[in-house]
């Protein structure tokens, strides 16, 4: 009984991997520290397509954040965007702060972008678009922390 039933289980993962319904995260986007060494995982925001990470380097004061791609996006070209802000109104921008922001389209991974604020409340913003820049908008935020 137990072997018929952990066989139906396994048919039944196979049958929603193959419509698409479930896929894993693949190994590479769910371990890569993109920031590089020296920085703390602070705060992770997933959603079904993709995964916003804060890090902090108490080192040298900088906070970074990515947006990875996961699932069904990783690996395909869409839009996407990730920055950093922090409470006293300095705004990572993309066009005006191009080490503060990233705006494009990516196949895995938006960022990393980096702002230095020790001792500031800092807040991680990304969005993505999928399948293309005519889908749905997806918004991923921290808000406002890791007051280091």
């Amino acid at each position: 009984m137990r072997r018929r039933r952990s066989s139906l289980y396994a048919l039944v993962l196979a049958l929603l991997v193959a419509l698409g319904l479930c896929v894993p995260v693949t190994a590479a986007s769910a371990t890569i520290n993109y920031c590089g060494s020296g920085y703390a995982f602070q705060q992770q925001v997933v959603k079904p397509l993709g995964t916003l990470t804060l890090y902090y380097s108490s080192a040298t004061g900088k906070n970074c954040a990515t947006l990875v791609s996961t699932s069904t996006a990783y690996g395909t070209a869409h839009p996407m965007y990730v920055s950093l802000m922090t409470t006293s109104a300095t705004v990572c921008d993309p066009v005006g702060a191009p080490l503060c922001g990233a705006f494009g389209t990516y196949r895995y991974y938006a960022g990393p972008v980096y702002l230095s604020a020790p001792g500031v409340c800092v807040r991680a913003y990304a969005a993505y678009r999928w399948p293309d820049i005519n889908g749905p908008e997806t918004d991923l935020d921290t808000g406002y922390g890791h007051c280091n």
